[in-house]
């Protein structure tokens, strides 16, 4: 569950109530440690291992594992020439996940921590699904939605 989307609680439409006014910015990011061990394997490979991996919440979308550069395999990544901006974390550059004949164009983004598409590498955490639970939005719908 996500703290900034639906019902959650700085989500659109709180299902609770606090008991003062908070004055809450549009676009809210909240960054915590993950406890878990997180992994990304495409092809059959793990492209990435991490139990220092980070857990962003923001407004309007499913959270999301950030990993360290450091603990993804560097010769798994071929730079790409996409770069998108968003206000709120500036701008995010891409790679394609290649294993073998395999590839996955900007399947994998970074501002100072690493992102993948769940969608286009199995996410494990803790030995299971990571269970994000949805789609996350395109990289280009951040220029789209961000004000």
């Amino acid at each position: 569950m996500g703290l900034t989307i639906g019902t959650a609680l700085f989500g659109q439409q709180p299902a609770g109530a606090f008991n003062a006014r908070l004055a809450v910015p549009e676009h809210l990011l909240y960054f915590e440690d993950s406890p878990r061990r997180v992994r990304a394997v495409f092809a059959g490979r793990t492209v990435a291992d991490s139990s220092r991996a980070k857990l962003l919440h923001e407004t309007g979308r499913v959270p999301c594992y950030h990993i360290p550069l450091e603990d993804v395999a560097a010769d798994a990544l071929e730079p790409s020439a996409t770069v998108t901006h968003c206000p709120a974390k500036g701008d995010a550059t891409y790679w394609t996940l290649a294993v073998g004949n395999r590839r996955a164009s900007d399947a994998v983004w970074a501002y100072e921590l690493v992102c993948c598409y769940d969608e286009r590498a199995e996410l494990e955490a803790d030995g299971g699904p990571a269970g994000r639970g949805s789609r996350r939005s395109e990289p280009e719908d951040l220029n789209k939605n961000s004000a």
